[in-house]
């Protein structure tokens, strides 16, 4: 049962909606889709990493995602590192060769104190103040050919029609909050998203919500298992209810914007079925019950669950999928990254 849901803000900053004082453990600790399907895959190591989430975006991911959903804030998030950098330095005026020496030992000229430019080096002086003026501002660094990968993806995004409708008609990073009442245990339990797109309520997309994810692959087949086992339609299923009970609208429809994560950057657009939002519904809701009962009693099981008798070594048996010899019908390795964790400022 979901109670005091409201928007706390749009164009939200991931970093801002992610930073809390509470961690993994707390009661006051609020949840996340992502957060959940943490807890999910394992309750003890979600504790011990204290909500620090395992998949990072990379940095150009980071840009990319900014620049399309609040691009105002992208000169304030982002420092863009350039190429070379100018200083002076002891120059031949004959070869304009540079060395640290007094008289170019080639054309026996005394060297002048000139302006030359330098490869980025962040050993140099000129560079480590610059990294650490971008530190200060808590700003990513960003280098030349990551900025080059964001802007072809971007580029590729905006010119597909559907796609540039659907953003144009939405506003973006909406950052929604509300509690989750647990029957069995009674226990409250903090919640939030952050919506990608919000369309208007007055146009073709008045009923739907969106999210932005950049999987390796966007084939269909693929990325519905992405989707699936990474728990996307669980995302869908909880923004879609928070956001419904904060502006008492009942929106039905979600909607997936796709950029491949490796060039030629490929955009794909995705639609939720009714029956895959309503899986993530019950998915959601089975897990905030196990949270709620682990919360309770501060117990959070690890991988094995038995620590004593015979089963305290878990089984490793072959599964269906390996007899077949279909190892594409696997689960895949790992899930795309996560779009709200933070990154390392500075970059070599």
């Amino acid at each position: 049962m979901f109670t005091n849901c409201k928007i706390v803000a749009t164009a939200a900053s991931p970093r801002n909606y992610r930073a809390q004082d509470p961690v993994p453990g707390d009661f006051s600790y609020s949840l996340s889709a992502r957060s959940l399907l943490e807890f999910h895959q394992c309750p003890r190591r979600w504790i011990a990493a204290k909500g620090e989430p395992r998949r990072p975006l990379d940095k150009w991911q980071e840009l990319l995602e900014c620049s399309l959903l609040t691009p105002r804030q992208t000169d304030m998030r982002f420092a863009f590192r350039p190429e070379t950098y100018v200083a002076k330095a002891l120059t031949c005026p004959v070869c304009h060769s540079v060395t640290d020496a007094a008289v170019c030992r080639k054309c026996n000229q005394r060297r002048r104190l000139q302006e030359t430019t330098r490869p980025w080096s962040p050993k140099a002086e000129y560079c480590a103040k610059w990294l650490a003026r971008a530190e200060e501002r808590d700003q990513t660094v960003i280098k030349p050919t990551d900025q080059a990968a964001a802007k072809l993806a971007l580029d590729r995004l905006l010119g597909e029609r559907p796609i540039a409708e659907f953003a144009d008609a939405s506003q973006t990073q909406v950052w929604v909050a509300g509690q989750w009442r647990d029957q069995d245990t009674n226990l409250v339990i903090p919640l939030r998203a952050l919506v990608a797109y919000v369309p208007s309520g007055s146009g073709h997309y008045a009923r739907a919500l969106g999210a932005f994810r950049t999987p390796r692959e966007a084939g269909h087949g693929a990325w519905t298992r992405v989707c699936y086992f990474g728990g996307y339609h669980l995302h869908a299923a909880l923004a879609l209810d928070l956001y419904n009970h904060a502006a008492d609208e009942d929106r039905l429809e979600f909607y997936f914007v796709l950029s491949e994560s490796v060039p030629p950057y490929e955009p794909a657009r995705r639609q939720l079925s009714p029956q895959f939002i309503a899986l993530g519904r019950k998915t959601y809701q089975n897990l905030l019950s196990r949270y709620a009962r682990c919360l309770k009693h501060n117990i959070w099981p690890g991988y094995d669950l038995d620590e004593k008798g015979d089963e305290i070594w878990s089984v490793v048996d072959l599964e269906p999928w390996m007899e077949q010899g279909k190892a594409d019908t696997a689960a895949p390795a790992t899930t795309e990254p996560d779009a709200t964790a933070p990154n390392s400022r500075r970059s070599e």
